[in-house]
C-alpha cells in the first residue's frame, strides 16, 4: 500500500477497498490510458515527478479525467491546474466533446480547482463506493477560451522550471 500512497491521497479504508483494481490498473499501464483515446501527463520539477493526471475514453465523445495527483511539496503552485488544462487541450485535439470526473467530498481543494477551470456538477455516471462523491463535467469545446489561456505548456515553462510531459502513441 505504501507505493499507492505515492499516487493517491485516499484514506486507507477507501484504498483497501479498491486496491486490487488499482493494482491491476498500474500493472497494465498504459492500458486504457494509451493513445489514441487516452493520455498520461506528468509534471516535473527538475528531474523529480511532482504530479500526474490521466485520461481515458468513457463513452463515445466523452473522456474521463482520472488520477490527478500533486505531491504535497508541490501543491499551491498551479501544478494541478496546468496538468488539468493540458489534459483538456488533449481531449479537444483527440475529438472529445466533454470530460467527466469524480472526486471525494473531502477533496475540497480539488473540487474548487475543477469549478474554477469550468467543470460543472453533473449526475453520477457510475455507482461510486463513497457516499456523496462529487461528479463534474467540462465542455471541451470551451478549451481555448479564457478558461484555458495561457496554454498549459507556455505557463509550465515560465514557472520555476516546472514542465509537463505527455505520453504519445
Amino acid at each position: 500500500m505504501r507505493v499507492h500512497r505515492e499516487v493517491t491521497d485516499f484514506e486507507t479504508s477507501i484504498l483497501e477497498r479498491g486496491l486490487h483494481r488499482f493494482q491491476r490498473e498500474i500493472d497494465s499501464l498504459p492500458g486504457e490510458y494509451a493513445p489514441p483515446g487516452g493520455a498520461m501527463f506528468l509534471a516535473f520539477s527538475g528531474e523529480r515527478a511532482v504530479g500526474c493526471v490521466v485520461m481515458r475514453r468513457h463513452t463515445a465523445g466523452v473522456a474521463e479525467l482520472k488520477r490527478l495527483f500533486v505531491r504535497p511539496s508541490a501543491r499551491a503552485g498551479g501544478v494541478g491546474r496546468r496538468l488539468t488544462l493540458a489534459l483538456l487541450h488533449k481531449a479537444r485535439r483527440v475529438g472529445y466533446r466533454s470530460v467527466v470526473l469524480d472526486t471525494l467530498p473531502r477533496m475540497t481543494t480539488a473540487a474548487e480547482l475543477y469549478r474554477r477551470i469550468g467543470f460543472r456538477p453533473t449526475t453520477p455516471y457510475w455507482p461510486h463506493p463513497v457516499p456523496n462523491a462529487l461528479f463534474f463535467r467540462f465542455d471541451v469545446r470551451a478549451v481555448g477560451s479564457r478558461t484555458a489561456v495561457p496554454g498549459p505548456h507556455r505557463r509550465a515553462r515560465a514557472r520555476g522550471g516546472l514542465r509537463t510531459a505527455a505520453s504519445e502513441g
